[in-house]
């Protein structure tokens, strides 16, 4: 009689996870498939020398980079000012308790 082995759990519980965020992984590779036809196409309004982004999930963020160390000319600080920038929500203060949002 053969002897079955199941496998772990945890790697079922793994290969289920992955399966619900896949729509969202198919998603987001078509996006950056979009961005690269922009680039090469040269469709950007500034010309790419270097990249930064960042991938978010419940778990956290990553952040990831190219093309820093190559250019001189670019700064990996600079850009993570202007992402800085870009999420930082400014409230001008009207008066009372009330702030006026972008």
């Amino acid at each position: 009689m053969a002897e079955i082995f199941e496998f772990p759990a945890s790697t079922r519980l793994h290969n289920r996870k992955v399966l619900q965020n896949q729509a969202e992984r198919k998603k987001l590779a078509n996006w950056f498939r979009a961005m690269a036809a922009h680039i090469e196409g040269d469709e950007i309004e500034r010309e790419p020398l270097a990249a930064m982004i960042v991938l978010s999930s419940a778990g956290g963020d990553e952040v990831c980079h190219v093309g820093y160390s190559d250019h001189k000319e670019v700064s990996l600080r600079q850009a993570g000012y202007a992402a800085k920038q870009l999420v930082s929500i400014p409230y001008t203060r009207r008066g009372g308790n009330f702030f006026d949002r972008w």
